[in-house]
C-alpha cells in the first residue's frame, strides 16, 4: 500500500488482488513490520478491506498471528482504521467484547489516544467474570494513564464492579486525574464503590482544577457559585458522588435548592450530605422544596410521572420507592423548617416507607421539643406503604401523647392535622388500636382513612380498600355521626373473615348514626356471611335518615343469606331504594314499569321484587329483569330461590302482564318453579326467557348421561312449561331464545303448544334443537335428530291460536323442515314459522347469522305462503349472513317466483345509489344482489350506481371468481334490458371524474383482487378519467393460497395465472386512452398493456410486492424470487414512448438476506434489477425515478448504474432509504470483471457507489439525487466523490440522515474542496448526520463556502458537540469565518445543531454573513440572551439577510413545527416578523407548545412574550394568535397583555393549557386587556357562533377556567352556547388527592354560567371539586341559576352510577 498519488495508478494498471489467493495475501499482510501501517494506509484495494474486515479475514488473522507480539484485536483494529487520528468520542457500548491486553501491551500502536477526547464504557463490563474485569481494569488503566492526556469525557457507569475491580479501577483514575489536565466530565457511578476507596475518588474529584461534573454533580458551577438550584433526581448517584458534593457543599454562597431524591446515596452518603447540609447558612432544601409551597408530592404516582419527563432516551428508570436515605433527606428539610409555616399537605403514598421510616418521619415532623413545629400541617398521605404497629405506635405518640407524656408539652401538638390517610399499611391489631385512640384524643384530627374533614358524603369506591382498612375504617366510623353517604362499592375483600369482621364493625359503628342516607355496598364480591352481618346491622341501625342501600352485583349471595338480607330491607322503615329497585315507591302501587336491565339485583333483589308483587296495591305491570344473575351465578348456577320466589309471586298475580328474564342462568329447576306460578288466575301475558339454561347443563352437554337426565327431569323443567301452557288463560307469547332446547325438550314442550288456548307467539331461534343423537336409547328405540322436532310441528298444526313461531337457528334437518312446512301449510291460523309479523311489508334479517338450514326454511315459507297467497312482505335484507350458495340459490329461486317480495337487499324502492361499501360483502351477498338488479320490476329497477367491496377473506378462489361472475353478469343484465340509460356502475364510481384516488391512504381499507374486476367494469366507460391511484392495497393472492397453489400445481405459478382477474383490470385501465396517471400493481398483464400506451404520464406502483417469495419443488425451505412481473415491466418501461413519471417506492426490490439462497444464481434480485437498468438505456421520455425504501443494496445499484450511463433524459433520481453503504458488501457482492461494473476503460473493480458516481457523469440531464438514508458513511462519499458525482451537472445533492459522523478530518475537507470545484451544484442537504464541530470546520477549510451552493441544509447536527469540550464551538466560528466574502449562499438550515449562546456568539462574530445570504434558520437551538443579542445585531450588519427562522417569503401562516422555540427563539421570530421577514401577507401565526415561558432552568421568563408583543402591536394583517402550551407566566402574561390590548386586527387568541403557574394575577392582567380590546373576540380559541363547546381534558385548571369565563361573560363568540363540557380539566386546582383546593375559577364559570342565555348542558365530571367549590355551585344554583341549565353533570372521576 503506497501512500502517493501514483499508488492508484499502479493499482489499477497491476490488480494484485485478482491473482492472489485469498489465504496467501492473509499472510503477506500479517508479516508487515507493523499493523499500524496497513490501518493508516491512504489507498487499501477494496478487496483487502473486506478481506480484513470480514469474518474469514479476522479468522485467519488470529490463527497466523497466534502467540506473535504484533497480534491485535481485529474490533479495536476496524475501529481504529475506521476512526483515525481524528477521533474525538468513542463509544464502546456496541462493539464486541475488546481485547485490551492485546491493545495494551503494544502502547506504540495507540498513538490515536493521544487525542481521544471522549470514552464511554458505560454498561459495557456488567456482564464480565472477575479475572477478565480484573485483568481488563488494569489495562485500561495503564492505558488511559499513558494515552489519556487530551481526554475530557469519561463514562464507566452502571458497570457493577466486584471489589478487585473496583481497587483497579480506583488506582487507574488516580493516576488519570493527575495526567489528564484537559478532564471534564467523568462518572463511575452504580460501580459498588464505597469505603476509603469513594472516599479518594472524591477527593481527588473536588481537588481536580479543570473538572467541571463528577458523577452528574455540577462541580463547576458549585465551586465557582453561580448556580442557584439544581435537580439530580433520577442520576443514580452513589456514595463517591455523594461524598463530593458533601465536601462542596460547605463552602458554597449561592446555592438554595438541592433536589437529590431517588438517587443511590446510601445512608453513609446520606449522612455525609446532611452533616454538610447542616453547617450551610444559604442551602435550604437537599429535596426540592421551595419557600412558601403549600403542598409536596411524594407519592409513587406523581414521581413516576415526573421520571417520565425528568430522563433522557434509553437511560434506565429508578426506584421509585422512599428509601431510607431519601427520609433521611425529608427529615433535614423539615428539621431546617423551609416549610414550617406553609406546608398544609404531604403524600408519601405508595413509597414502601417501613415502620423504621414513618417514625423518623414523625419524629422530623412532630418534635417532642418543638410541639407546634409545623402546625400548618393539615394532611398527611402515608397509604399503601409498609407502615407495621411499630410505626403507627411512633405516630400515634406524635399525634397525641400518653397521659405520662403529656405533660412535657404546653399545649397539644399538631394542632393543623386533620387528615391522615394509613389505608393499606399492615398495620395489625396494635397499630390500629394506637391510631384509633390518637383519632380520638386529639381535638383537630378527623379522619385516618384519608377524608376531607369538611366531606359529610364519603366515596371510597374503587380504591383498593382490605379487610384491614376495613376495620379501621370501622374504628374512625365510630367517632363521625355526622356522615350522610358512605359509597364502599368496587373494594373487592376477598377473604371471607376479614369481610364479616370489617362489615359487623362498619355496621355497629353506623348504628348509632342518625345522619346516614345513602350507603353503597355494590360490587364487593360479598359472601353469605358478610350478607348476614349487613342484615343484622339494618335490624340494629337507628337511623331515621337511611333510604338508599345498594348492595348490587354482589353475585355470591344466595340461600338463607339473601333471605334474611331481602326480610331486613323490606322491614326497615326509612328505606327507600334497594339498589335500582323502587321499594317504597312499588309498595304503594307508584310504579307501572321498571326497567332493572343489567342492574345486578341478584338473588336478593328478586327476593325483594317478589315479596312486592304480592302486596296488595300492587300496580306494577312491566317488569325486565335481564342481566341481574337472579338464577345465582356461572359458579353457583344452582341457586334458584329468586326465580323460586317469583313464581310463588306470579300465583295470583292482578297486576303483572310483562316478565323478562334474559341471561340470568335459570336452569332447569329455576324454569319448573317459575311455570308453576302461571296459570293460578295471573295476568302475565308476555314471558322472556332468552338465553338462559333451560335445556342445557355444562356438565353434562353432549353425553349420554345427559339425555338420561332430561329425561328424568322434563316433569321439572320444559315439560313444566308446556303444563303451565295447557293450563294459563292469558299468557300470549313465550321467547325461549338460545337457551339450548334439545330433541327431548322439543317433544316436551309440544304438547303445550298444542293444547294452548292464549299463545300466539312462540319464538324458539338460536337452539339447535335437532343436533345428532348417537347411540341415544329409550324403550329400546333409537331416538332420531328429527323426533322432537315432527313432534313440535304436529303441535304447530293444532294449536288453535298460535300465529307466529321463530324456528330460524334451530339447524332443521330436511325431515324436521318437511314437518313444519306441512303444519304451516294445513294450520289455520299459523302465518309464520321464521318469525316474520303478519302484518309488516318489511323485514330486516342481516346480519343474524342465519345458516344454509336457515335459508332453505325461509324460502320453503316464501314457497307455501306465496301459493296460499299470504306473503305480504314486500322488502327483505338477508345480507351479511352465512347464507352458503346452495341456500342462496334456494332464496332466489323463491324470489324470482315471488310476485309481491321485490328485493332481497333492503334496497328502498326508488333509490338511485346502493352503498355498502362498509360492510363485508360475501359471494353469496352477490347472488342476493344479482338477484334484485335481474328482476324485472324490482325495487333495484332505479338504482345506477352500486358500490360495493367484497370481503376480503371469503373463502377460496372459485368463490371469489363465482361472485365476480354473478355481479358482472348482473350489469349486462340490466344493460340489455335496457332498464336506464347508463352503464350500471359496481363500485359506485363516477364516470365523469378526472382524478379518483382510492388508495389505502384515503380510504382505510383494502382491496382485493376481486374487488379490481368490479372497478375495471366501471372503467371501461370512462372517458374523462385522467387520475388513478389505488396504491397500497396489495392485489395478489394471499401467501397461503399462493403456497397451496404451487404445492397442489407442483410447479412454480407464473404471474398471468396468479393474476388472471388483474389482467382484466390492467387492460381495462390501459385500454383508455383518456387515462394519463396510472397506480396499479405490477402485472405481466400491466407490462404488455403499457408497451404499446401513448397516453400514460406517470405509473405509481408503491406499496406493492413487486418481486415476492416463492416456494419451488414442493419444499417450503426451497426459495426463490418471482422476477417475471418487474421483467415485464421493464421490458415495458424500455418501450413505452409517454411515460415521463415511474415511482417504485416500497417495492421489495431489495437485496436482503442474501443467505437464504444456496448459490450466486438464485440470487434474483439482481436480475430484477439489471432488466430496470436495460430498460433505462432504452427509455428516452423519462424524467423522474423514484425507488424509495427498497433496500436495494449496493450490489443491486451498480447493476442500475451500468443502465444509467446510457440514459440522456433522467433529471431526477430517488434512491433515499436502500442500505447502500458499502459496508454491508459481502465477498460475492464486489462487482467483479464478469458483472455490468466492468466499465470498458478500467481494468480495476469499483465500489457500488463509485460506479453510480461515475454513471452521473454520462447523464448530462440529471439535476437531483437523494441518497438518504442509506447509511452512507465517509469511505462510501469518497467513493461517490472518486466516480465524479459532483464532477457533472447535478444541481441538488441530499445526503441527510446518513453515517457521516465517521467522516475524518481529511475526509471532510476533501468534500469541501469537491464542493467547490462543483460549478451546478445548488442546493447540498447534510443533515440527521449527527456531524460534530470539526467535520464543519474540515467542510469549511475544504472550500464549502467558496463554491456556487445556494442552499445548505446543516439541520440536526451535533454542531455544538457535548457543550463541554473546548472546540465546540469551532464549527461556528469557521462559519464565521468563510460567509462574510460569499456571494452565493442565500439559504443556511442551522436548526437543532446544539448551537447554543457560545456557539451564536461565535456565529455573529463575523463582520457580515454572507454577501446574498437572506435566510438562515436556526429554530431548536437554546441560544440564551446573549446568543440571541449576538445574533440579532449580525442580523443588522447584513443587509440581505431576512430571516434568522427560516421563515418562507408571502406566507399566510407561521407555524414552526417539530422544534421548540424557546423564549430566545421566540425573539428572534419576532425580529423576523418586525423587519417584515415575510411581507404583510401573514394572517395566521400559530406557536402552540414552543417552550416560551420557560427556558432550560425552568424560570419565568418573559422576553419571548415581551418581544410577541411587540409584533402585535405592529403588525396590522395579523388576525389569529396560537399560544397553547406555551406555560404563561405571571411576567409573561403581563409582557403579552400589552400587545394584546393595543392589538388593532388580532381577532382570536388560544392561551388554553399548561396555565398551571399563571397564578390569579396573571388571569386577571390577560381578563383586562381582553376586555379592553375593541377587536379581539376571543381568549380561548372559539370559533364564532359556536354552540357547543368541547374542553374535554384540556388542563385549563383554575386560571384558564378564570379566562373562559371571561370570554363566556363578554359573549362575543360564545352568545349561542348551548353545551359545554369542561370534564378532566381540575377546575378545582388539586394536584392530587390531597391538594389544595382553589375556587376563583370555578366561581368565575358558574357567574358566567349565570349570564349564558341559550346555556342547557354543561358538564363538569373529574375537575376535583370539594366543598369550596361545590359552595360555589350551590350559590349559582339557588340564585336560580338552574333555569338556564338543563343538565348539570357533576360526577366525580370514579362514580359512573347516575345520581338523581
Amino acid at each position: 500500500a503506497m501512500g502517493d498519488s501514483r499508488a492508484r495508478g499502479l493499482a489499477r494498471r497491476c490488480p494484485i488482488d485478482v491473482l492472489v489467493d485469498d489465504e496467501l495475501l492473509i499472510m503477506c499482510l500479517a508479516h508487515l513490520g507493523s499493523t499500524r501501517d496497513l490501518c493508516k494506509s491512504s489507498v487499501v484495494c477494496t478487496r483487502w478491506r473486506a478481506l480484513i474486515a470480514g469474518p474469514m479475514g479476522r479468522r485467519l488473522w488470529e490463527t497466523i498471528t497466534a502467540g506473535a507480539a504484533d497480534k491485535h484485536d481485529p474490533d479495536v483494529f476496524e475501529m481504529m482504521r475506521r476512526g483515525g487520528a481524528q477521533c474525538k468520542r468513542l463509544d464502546l457500548r456496541a462493539c464486541p467484547l475488546i481485547n485490551w491486553s492485546q491493545v495494551a501491551s503494544r502502547r506504540s500502536y495507540c498513538p490515536e489516544m493521544q487525542t481521544l477526547r471522549g470514552l464511554d464504557l458505560r454498561g459495557k463490563l456488567r456482564h464480565l467474570e472477575v479475572e477478565r474485569l480484573q485483568q481488563l481494569l488494569h489495562d485500561l488503566g495503564e492505558l488511559l494513564r499513558d494515552n489519556g492526556r487530551a481526554l475530557q469525557l469519561l463514562d464507566l457507569a452502571e458497570n457493577q464492579l466486584c471489589p478487585s475491580g473496583v481497587e483497579a479501577i480506583v488506582d487507574g483514575l488516580a493516576t488519570l486525574f493527575n495526567r489528564a489536565g484537559a478532564l471534564k466530565k467523568i462518572n463511575v457511578s452504580g460501580n459498588n464503590i464505597d469505603g476509603h476507596k469513594a472516599e479518594q475518588l472524591a477527593c481527588m474529584a473536588v481537588r481536580h482544577p479543570t473538572l467541571e461534573a463528577f458523577c452528574e454533580i455540577p462541580m463547576k458551577g458549585i465551586k465557582a457559585n453561580t448556580l442557584a438550584e439544581a435537580d439530580l433526581r433520577f442520576e443514580n448517584i452513589d456514595l463517591p458522588g455523594a461524598l463530593a458534593l458533601a465536601k462542596l457543599l460547605p463552602n458554597n454562597r449561592s446555592l438554595r435548592t438541592l433536589n437529590l431524591l431517588h438517587n443511590a446515596l446510601g445512608l453513609e452518603g446520606a449522612r455525609a450530605i446532611v452533616r454538610a447540609f447542616e453547617s450551610s447558612s444559604t442551602l435550604l432544601s437537599l429535596c426540592g422544596l421551595e419557600p412558601g409551597m403549600t403542598t409536596l408530592d411524594l407519592s409513587r404516582n406523581f414521581t413516576s410521572s415526573v421520571q417520565n419527563r425528568h430522563l433522557t432516551s434509553g437511560q434506565a428508570t429508578s426506584n421509585l420507592d422512599m428509601q431510607p436515605w431519601d427520609l433521611m433527606l425529608l427529615c433535614a428539610d423539615t428539621k431546617k423548617g423551609v416549610l414550617r409555616r406553609s406546608l398544609t399537605s404531604l403524600n408519601l403514598s405508595g413509597t414502601n416507607m417501613t415502620s423504621e421510616h414513618v417514625a423518623a418521619l414523625a419524629e422530623a415532623l412532630f418534635p417532642t421539643a418543638a410541639p407546634a413545629f409545623y402546625g400548618s400541617l393539615q394532611t398527611l398521605n402515608l397509604a399503601d406503604n409498609r407502615c407495621g404497629p411499630e410505626g403507627a405506635i411512633a405516630l400515634a405518640e406524635k399525634i397525641a401523647p400518653s397521659a405520662d407524656k403529656a405533660s412535657q408539652v404546653d399545649k397539644e401538638p399538631n394542632v393543623g392535622l386533620r387528615t391522615l390517610d394509613l389505608r393499606g399499611n399492615p398495620l395489625g391489631p396494635r397499630g390500629r388500636a394506637a391510631i384509633l385512640g390518637a383519632l380520638r384524643s386529639s381535638r383537630a384530627l378527623t379522619s385516618v382513612c384519608g377524608v376531607a374533614p369538611d366531606v359529610t358524603a364519603v366515596n371510597l369506591s374503587a380504591s383498593g380498600l382490605s379487610a384491614e382498612d376495613g376495620r379501621l375504617l370501622a374504628g374512625e366510623l365510630a367517632g363521625h355521626a355526622t356522615w350522610t353517604a358512605l359509597d364502599l362499592s368496587g373494594n373487592h375483600m376477598s377473604e371471607t373473615l376479614g369481610q364479616v369482621q370489617c362489615f359487623h364493625g362498619i355496621m355497629a359503628a353506623l348504628s348509632n348514626n342518625r345522619c346516614l342516607a345513602a350507603l353503597n355496598l355494590q360490587d364487593m364480591e360479598m359472601r353469605d356471611e358478610a350478607a348476614v352481618v349487613i342484615a343484622e346491622g339494618l335490624t340494629w341501625m337507628t337511623s331515621d335518615n337511611l333510604s338508599s342501600l345498594n348492595m348490587s352485583h354482589n353475585p355470591f349471595i344466595g340461600g338463607e343469606a339473601a333471605k334474611f338480607l331481602a326480610h331486613a330491607v323490606l322491614g326497615h322503615p326509612t328505606l327507600r331504594d334497594f339498589g335500582r329497585i323502587q321499594v317504597r315507591s312499588l309498595e304503594h302501587g307508584s310504579v307501572a314499569a321498571l326497567d332493572l336491565t343489567g342492574g345486578g339485583v341478584g338473588i336478593p333483589g328478586a327476593l325483594v321484587l317478589s315479596e312486592l308483587l304480592t302486596r296488595p296495591g300492587s300496580a306494577l305491570a312491566s317488569l325486565r329483569l335481564d342481566n341481574n344473575g337472579v338464577g345465582g351465578s356461572t359458579r353457583w348456577r344452582d341457586r334458584q330461590e329468586g326465580v323460586r320466589a317469583l313464581g310463588e309471586a306470579l300465583r295470583g298475580n292482578t297486576a303483572l302482564t310483562s316478565l323478562s328474564l334474559r341471561d340470568n342462568f335459570i336452569g332447569p329447576l329455576g324454569t319448573a318453579a317459575l311455570a308453576a306460578g302461571l296459570g293460578h288466575g295471573d295476568v302475565l301475558r308476555t314471558l322472556v326467557l332468552d338465553g338462559n339454561f333451560i335445556g342445557w347443563d355444562e356438565t353434562l352437554c353432549g353425553s349420554i348421561e345427559y339425555e338420561l337426565r332430561m329425561d328424568d327431569e322434563e316433569a321439572g323443567g320444559v315439560a313444566a312449561l308446556g303444563v303451565a301452557l295447557e293450563r294459563t288463560t292469558a299468557l300470549t307469547c313465550l321467547s325461549l331464545r338460545s337457551t339450548h332446547l334439545g330433541p327431548v325438550a322439543a317433544a316436551a314442550l309440544s304438547a303445550g303448544v298444542c293444547a294452548s288456548r292464549s299463545l300466539q307467539t312462540l319464538d324458539l331461534g338460536g337452539s339447535p334443537m335437532l343436533a345428532p343423537l348417537r347411540g341415544i336409547r329409550r324403550n329400546g328405540t333409537v331416538r332420531t335428530d328429527s323426533a322432537g322436532v315432527v313432534a313440535l310441528a304436529r303441535a304447530l298444526a293444532g294449536a288453535a291460536s298460535l300465529r307466529i313461531v321463530n324456528l330460524l337457528g334451530c339447524r332443521l334437518r330436511e325431515a324436521g323442515r318437511a314437518a313444519v312446512l306441512d303444519a304451516l301449510q294445513r294450520s289455520a291460523t299459523l302465518v309464520s314459522v321464521c318469525g316474520v309479523p303478519p302484518d309488516s311489508t318489511e323485514l330486516d334479517l342481516s346480519c343474524s347469522r342465519l345458516n344454509l338450514h336457515d335459508a332453505e326454511l325461509l324460502a320453503g315459507e316464501m314457497t307455501v305462503l306465496e301459493g296460499a297467497g299470504r306473503w305480504g312482505l314486500v322488502s327483505l335484507n338477508l345480507l351479511q349472513n352465512d347464507l352458503d350458495f346452495d341456500g342462496t340459490a334456494k332464496i332466489v329461486e323463491a324470489f324470482e317466483r315471488s310476485a309481491t317480495l321485490q328485493t332481497l337487499c333492503g334496497i328502498v324502492p326508488g333509490a338511485a345509489i346502493l352503498d355498502l361499501s362498509g360492510q363485508d360483502f360475501h359471494c353469496w351477498d352477490a347472488m342476493l344482489l344479482a338477484a334484485d338488479l335481474a328482476k324485472r320490476g324490482s325495487a333495484a329497477s332505479s338504482l345506477h350506481t352500486v358500490d360495493v367491496q367484497l370481503h376480503g377473506s371469503m373463502g377460496p378462489l372459485d368463490h371469489q371468481e363465482r361472485a365476480l361472475h354473478v355481479l358482472e353478469s348482473a350489469g349486462h343484465l340490466c344493460r340489455t334490458a335496457q332498464l336506464r340509460s347508463a352503464p350500471l356502475r359496481l363500485c359506485g364510481t363516477r364516470l365523469d371524474v378526472r382524478e379518483l384516488d382510492l388508495s389505502t391512504d384515503r380510504d382505510g381499507g383494502g382491496l382485493s383482487p376481486a374487488n379490481a374486476l368490479l372497478l375495471a367494469h366501471d372503467l371501461k366507460h370512462s372517458t374523462a378519467l385522467r387520475t388513478l391511484d389505488i396504491s397500497g392495497h396489495g392485489l395478489y393472492d394471499t401467501n397461503e393460497q399462493r403456497e397451496m397453489r404451487a404445492v397442489h400445481e407442483d410447479a412454480r405459478p407464473t404471474w398471468a395465472g396468479a393474476t388472471e382477474d388483474l389482467g382484466a383490470l390492467a387492460a381495462a385501465l390501459l385500454g383508455a386512452s383518456s387515462v394519463e396517471t396510472l397506480n396499479v400493481p405490477d402485472l405481466v398483464v400491466l407490462g404488455a398493456a403499457l408497451a404499446v400506451n401513448s397516453s400514460l404520464h406517470t405509473l405509481n406502483l408503491s406499496g406493492h410486492a413487486l418481486m415476492l417469495d416463492l416456494h419451488t419443488d414442493n419444499d417450503v425451505d426451497n426459495w426463490c424470487r418471482d422476477t417475471a412481473g418487474v421483467e415485464a415491466l421493464a421490458d415495458a418501461v424500455g418501450r413505452n414512448s409517454s411515460l415521463r413519471t415511474l415511482i417504485l417506492d416500497n417495492c421489495t426490490l431489495d437485496g436482503r438476506e442474501p443467505e437464504r439462497f444456496t448459490d450466486y444464481e438464485r440470487w434474483t434480485e439482481i436480475v430484477g434489477m439489471k432488466a430496470l437498468g436495460e430498460a433505462l438505456q432504452r427509455n428516452t421520455t423519462l424524467t423522474s425515478l423514484s425507488m424509495k425504501s427498497n433496500f436495494i443494496g449496493p450490489r443491486c445499484v451498480a447493476e442500475l448504474a451500468a443502465g444509467l450511463r446510457a440514459n440522456r433524459s433522467l433529471q431526477s433520481l430517488d434512491l433515499c432509504d436502500n442500505d447502500l453503504r458499502s459496508s454491508s458488501l459481502n465477498d460475492f457482492e464486489l462487482v467483479d470483471p464478469d458483472s455490468n461494473g466492468y466499465i470498458e476503460d478500467l481494468a480495476e473493480p469499483l465500489l457500488p457507489l463509485e460506479l453510480l458516481g461515475r454513471s452521473t457523469l454520462h447523464i448530462t440531464s440529471l439535476q437531483q439525487l437523494d441518497l438518504s438514508a442509506n447509511g452512507i458513511d465517509g469511505a462510501d462519499v469518497e467513493a461517490l466523490l472518486d466516480g465524479g458525482v459532483l464532477r457533472g451537472s447535478l444541481h441538488s445533492l441530499r445526503l441527510s440522515d446518513n453515517a457521516l459522523l465517521t467522516f475524518t478530518a481529511e475526509g471532510a475537507e476533501a468534500f469541501g474542496e469537491a464542493v467547490m470545484r462543483s460549478a451546478a451544484l445548488r442546493t447540498l442537504d447534510l443533515s440527521l448526520n449527527d456531524l460534530q464541530p470539526a467535520h464543519l470546520v474540515g467542510l469549511v477549510a475544504g472550500g464549502l463556502l467558496r463554491g456556487a451552493v445556494s442552499t445548505l441544509v446543516l439541520h440536526n447536527n451535533a454542531l455544538g458537540g457535548e457543550g463541554v469540550l473546548d472546540d465546540a464551538v469551532a464549527g461556528f466560528e469557521a462559519l464565521a469565518a468563510g460567509l462574510p466574502e460569499n456571494t452565493c449562499l442565500r439559504a443556511l438550515d442551522l436548526s437543532t445543531t446544539h448551537m447554543g449562546p457560545r456557539g451564536a456568539v461565535a456565529f455573529a462574530s463575523a463582520p457580515r454573513l454572507g454577501r446574498a445570504l437572506a435566510a438562515v434558520d436556526l429554530v431548536g437551538n437554546r441560544l440564551g440572551p446573549e446568543g440571541a443579542d449576538a445574533l440579532l445585531a449580525a442580523r443588522k450588519r447584513t443587509p440581505s439577510l431576512r430571516t434568522l427562522c427560516g421563515l418562507p417569503p408571502g406566507a399566510a401562516t407561521v407555524r414552526p413545527e417539530g422544534r421548540p422555540l424557546g423564549p430566545w427563539g421566540a425573539v428572534l421570530l419576532a425580529s423576523d416578523l418586525k423587519t417584515g421577514a415575510i411581507g404583510d401577507s401573514m394572517r395566521t401565526l400559530h406557536i402552540a407548545d414552543q417552550e416560551i415561558g420557560t427556558d432550560a432552568g425552568s424560570h419565568d421568563v418573559a422576553d419571548g412574550f415581551r418581544a410577541i408583543s411587540g409584533v402585535l402591536r405592529g403588525c396590522t394583517g395579523l388576525t389569529e394568535l396560537s399560544l397553547r402550551l406555551n406555560n404563561i407566566r405571571p411576567r409573561g402574561a403581563a409582557a403579552l397583555a400589552e400587545g394584546l390590548a393595543l392589538s388593532r386586527s388580532l381577532t382570536s387568541v388560544d392561551l388554553l393549557g399548561a396555565l398551571e403557574d399563571l397564578g390569579a394575577e396573571g388571569a386577571a392582567v390577560l381578563v383586562e386587556a381582553f376586555q379592553k380590546s375593541d377587536t379581539l373576540a376571543t381568549l380561548c380559541g372559539l370559533e364564532p357562533g359556536v354552540r357547543q363547546l368541547d374542553m374535554f381534558e384540556q388542563n385549563l385548571g383554575p386560571w384558564g377556567a378564570m379566562l373562559l369565563a371571561a370570554e363566556l361573560r363578554m359573549g362575543r363568540r360564545s352568545g349561542l352556547l348551548h353545551t359545554i363540557d369542561l370534564q378532566g380539566n381540575a377546575l378545582a386546582g388539586r394536584t392530587g388527592s390531597s391538594g389544595a383546593e382553589c375556587e376563583d375559577g370555578l366561581r368565575a364559570l358558574v357567574a358566567a354560567f349565570a349570564v349564558s342565555p341559550h346555556l342547557a348542558s354543561v358538564s363538569l365530571r373529574s375537575n376535583g371539586i370539594g366543598p369550596k367549590c361545590a359552595a360555589a355551585v350551590a350559590q349559582w344554583l339557588a340564585a336560580g341559576g338552574v333555569s338556564h341549565p338543563r343538565l348539570l353533570d357533576l360526577r366525580g372521576e370514579r362514580d359512573h352510577s347516575p345520581k338523581p
